[in-house]
């Protein structure tokens, strides 16, 4: 005798026999369907994106001067990058504010992708905005910076050079011997 499932009759109150607590899908992009060859990638991206932030965050804070201002502007710069960086999982993602936005009410990829088109035309022009508007102590460490790394640069060409000239007049010397 095969199974039957147990049905529950018409009119009777089956808020009994459903399970206490639902297990939730991930809703996060890239691991919405949990196949791994979509997973892998998604995982990559999401941590390589934190890294790249996270270094880039920290090595100007150690490298360049701020003002008060420029701490504000650097703040609200990397919010919008990493708004900018993480929409996939901010707005592809089956979050229940998805369905309040605007572009991504609709589950069509034509609605979802002119949002995401419009989210980009609002980050990019912001991080430009938040980093012309620094003040001029920052943008003259930057530039210092910069001379500092092409400078070392140049020294290290010149050295490479010159050892690459040793070595081969060594290989001519010992050739005509």
């Amino acid at each position: 005798m095969a199974y039957k499932p147990y049905k529950v009759n018409k009119g009777q109150d089956n808020k009994y026999l459903e399970p206490k607590y639902q297990i939730e899908r991930m809703k996060l992009f890239g691991f919405r369907s949990g196949i791994a060859w979509k997973m892998i990638p998604a995982l990559f991206y999401y941590g390589i994106i934190g890294l790249i932030l996270f270094s880039s965050m920290n090595g100007e804070l150690r490298e360049f001067k701020f003002e008060v201002v420029d701490y504000i502007l650097f703040s609200l710069k990397y919010i919008f990058l990493i708004v900018l960086c993480y929409s996939p999982a901010i707005f592809l993602s089956d979050f229940k504010y998805n369905k309040r936005l605007p572009f991504f009410k609709k589950e069509s990829i034509i609605s979802k992708t002119i949002g995401m088109l419009f989210v980009v035309l609002i980050c990019v022009p912001m991080i430009w905005v938040y980093m012309y508007c620094m003040s001029d102590t920052y943008k003259k460490s930057t530039k210092d910076y910069y001379d500092r790394i092409e400078k070392q640069r140049q020294e290290q060409m010149n050295s490479n050079s010159e050892t690459t000239e040793v070595e081969q007049t060594e290989i001519e010397t010992t050739v005509n011997e």
